[in-house]
This record gives C-alpha cells, sequence and structure tokens, in this order.
C-alpha cells in the first residue's frame, strides 16, 4: 500500500475511535474530514478503510441507506455505519 493511503487509512480509522459508540455515520462524514490527501488518490480505498474498520470491530453496517451529499457522487446511496462499543 502507498504509504500516504496508508496514513490516510489511519487517518480514518482514528476519527472513527473518536465517535462515540451508537453514533451512526456515513462515508460523506467520513470524507469531511479525511479528504483525500493526494491528487491522482484512489477514492476506492474509502471501501478498504471501512472493510478494516469492520475487521477491527470498530465498526458495524446497518440496514439502511441515504443519498450522499457529495455532488461526486450524484445522490447514490451510501451506507449507514454504527460505531460499535470498544472492547475491554
Amino acid at each position: 500500500m502507498n504509504p500516504l493511503t496508508e496514513s490516510w487509512t489511519n487517518n480514518v480509522l482514528d476519527l472513527i475511535r473518536a465517535m462515540s459508540p451508537g453514533t451512526e455515520f456515513t462515508t460523506d462524514y467520513v470524507w469531511k474530514w479525511c479528504p483525500a490527501p493526494f491528487v491522482g488518490f484512489e477514492p476506492r480505498a474509502m471501501g478498504a478503510a471501512m472493510r478494516k474498520a469492520v475487521t477491527m470491530k470498530l465498526i458495524t453496517a446497518t440496514d439502511r441507506v441515504q443519498k450522499s451529499t457529495r455532488p461526486l457522487c450524484n445522490r447514490r446511496p451510501v451506507a449507514v455505519w454504527r460505531r460499535t462499543r470498544d472492547r475491554r
């Protein structure tokens, strides 16, 4: 993985960790706070970051979607995610 992409993914995971358990969000929120780090950045990296967050049990998918607010996405449906409780 490109070091800049890896750093960006870690920023996404830190943002998710900072959320309160039970918080629901979409990737639109994540893009707002973790914008693409460089020209030519592969936007599909968001999918990989979200899969990693699921694998780490930081988030879980809800059964809902909502229309994206990002102009680039043309109001396509995006998943609504829920921050899980930290395991101790």
